[in-house]
């Protein structure tokens, strides 16, 4: 059981914090155990990918980052923990590949 959630800013348009952070915010229902948010600004070259072991809520600092009109787009997950431990972030999501 887990929540997943993202949006889309098309260009020139300012990316809406407040919307996102409550939307993550009542994902955190679906699992609290662990969080992660996965965000890319415009012109950029790679993700930006922060997540831990620990409610969505204590990650909503980073949301703030994403303000303005440079967020192409972001994802967010909250994990209710089934298998594999928190404490090992790779386990917990967004799950980043090289492919």
């Amino acid at each position: 059981m887990c929540g997943i959630g993202g949006i889309f800013t098309p260009k020139g348009q300012q990316f809406p914090v407040d919307d996102v952070k409550s939307l993550w915010s009542l994902l955190e229902d679906r699992g609290s155990h662990a969080a992660g948010i996965c965000y890319r600004w415009t012109d950029s070259d790679k993700d930006i990918v922060i997540k831990q072991d620990s409610a969505a809520s204590k990650l909503l600092y980073v949301v703030d980052r994403c303000g303005g009109y440079n967020t192409t787009y972001a994802f967010f997950h909250t994990r209710y923990t089934t298998q594999g431990s928190t404490a090992y972030n790779g386990n917990n999501h967004p799950v980043v590949s090289q492919d």
